[in-house]
């Protein structure tokens, strides 16, 4: 019989981060017991604190095994299976836990955030509902039931759960966020504008705060988005997430810019290309088949950090992409932005930073989102969701000023969004030699996808 005090020394080790010290008492203990079950449960913590996954889910499912009442350990196992991306075992682990424990709201919490990814978007709502029924101060299960209801076309309830979710947790940042763009697109203008203007004056550095409160019409309209403003939005949170966002919308960016590449005709086989605004790399398996040399930039960190486990890219730099273009002259082939110009108000700088980046003879291939009518006379707008459009005019002509000509320009729809369609403008442009005939190029047609 083992020492009923060694899982406690064992505990205590581990909570020095003493691995070894504590692996050496449970594998004392489990020689002695070997069906103690909470040996084998804090043998997985101390293989999971090594990042031994395997391991830490085998020991789990052993735990599971001699104490199957136990909630504990089947939550545990869902967060290994979780953390090994095996979401199947991890939501059925957390539905097991709950089933002993309907009060673990860890493991609810965890299971509808599963849910949601897997595109169970009803039964992810229900899984929040019941968990802010449980626990109604929850700050992040009001924020992430918000979240969901506004996937889900209910943005009066999501605006209802988003101000609960603040007035629990005044510094929940994201959900100050996620309810001012709400309000936006419910036309609430004026809740907006008090809303993000309360912000700012709470934290008067906040660049979200302070570029939303410009796109609600409650302050000067910046020439692009503030960089804080970029790495705030697309932080770790964000980029986990993105690219299930964009299926959801039906996005079409990237296939479209891609499409537009192969259309010019040009032997562009083994070329050095930049994806300027690479984000997670939607465009990096679509154009590495061209590229000899395939660099991906992006202001955000976290973005690129799912980038790389695609593994197309030979390098992946954390970079504004004006200062990145302007400071590699010269260098790339072609050139492919999707969704990133959208970020910028003003387009003459990143123009001529890109015409600098290119060869002789390369190619410029772009996206932004082309204004309606109702922007007559203004080259550009920076609309209620924090993006910008631009009127089809402005950009040729940013494009002549900054040194390119433009070879094509097309409309296309990019994706749909609260239930609208988002169009844009594709398009391609090359260092200036022959405006007469490229301009005579222009085209005013749909764009299909069709690779």
């Amino acid at each position: 019989m083992s020492d009923p005090n060694a899982l406690s020394l064992a505990a205590q080790s581990l909570h020095r981060n003493e691995l070894s010290g504590a692996g050496l008492i449970c594998a004392q203990v489990l020689e002695d017991e070997p069906e103690n079950a909470g040996a084998w449960h804090l043998f997985g913590i101390i293989w999971a604190r090594a990042g031994k996954l395997e391991q830490a889910k085998a020991h789990f499912e052993t735990a599971t095994r001699y104490a199957p009442e136990n909630a504990t350990y089947h939550y545990s196992l869902g967060l290994a299976w979780q953390s090994l991306a095996e979401h199947e075992q991890a939501a059925s682990s957390y539905r097991d836990a709950l089933a002993r424990d309907a009060t673990l709201h860890e493991a609810r919490n965890n299971l509808g955030n599963l849910l949601k990814e897997q595109g169970a978007l009803e039964e992810s709502i229900e899984c929040f509902r019941e968990l802010v029924r449980q626990v109604p101060d929850s700050s992040p299960g009001h924020y992430n039931l918000g979240n969901l209801l506004h996937d889900a076309g209910k943005a009066d309830d999501a605006i209802v759960h988003y101000q609960r979710a603040i007035s629990v947790d005044p510094d929940n940042a994201a959900a100050f966020e996620n309810l001012g763009r709400a309000l936006a697109a419910r036309g609430r203008l004026e809740e907006a504008r008090n809303l993000w203007a309360g912000w700012l004056e709470r934290d008067p550095e906040n660049a979200v705060a302070r570029h939303m409160l410009a796109s609600a019409g409650g302050g000067n309209i910046p020439d692009r988005c503030d960089d804080q403003y970029v790495r705030d939005t697309f932080d770790a949170g964000f980029a986990r997430n993105f690219d299930v966002q964009l299926a959801r919308m039906d996005y079409k960016a990237p296939e479209l810019v891609v499409e537009a590449v192969r259309a010019q005709g040009r032997n562009l086989a083994g070329v050095d290309v930049l994806d300027a605004g690479c984000g997670t790399g939607l465009c990096g398996p679509l154009i590495r088949p061209m590229a000899q040399r395939l660099a991906g930039v992006d202001l955000s960190e976290d973005m690129l950090v799912e980038a790389r486990k695609l593994e197309v890219y030979d390098e992946t730099i954390a970079c504004e992409l004006t200062a990145y273009m302007a400071s590699h002259p010269t260098e790339f082939d072609l050139i492919i932005s999707a969704d990133t110009l959208c970020y910028f108000g003003k387009l003459e700088p990143v123009m001529r930073a890109a015409c600098a980046c290119l060869r002789s003879d390369g190619l410029f291939v772009f996206t932004v989102e082309r204004m309606d009518s109702t922007g007559a006379n203004m080259p550009y707008q920076l609309q209620q969701h924090g993006r910008y459009c631009h009127a089809e005019g402005y950009v040729v002509e940013s494009l002549q000023e900054s040194g390119l000509a433009v070879v094509e320009l097309q409309r296309a729809e990019l994706r749909r969004e609260l239930g609208r369609t988002v169009e844009g403008l594709i398009v391609i442009a090359e260092p200036a030699r022959n405006l007469a005939a490229t301009n005579s190029n222009l085209a005013n047609r749909k764009f299909s996808v069709s690779l």
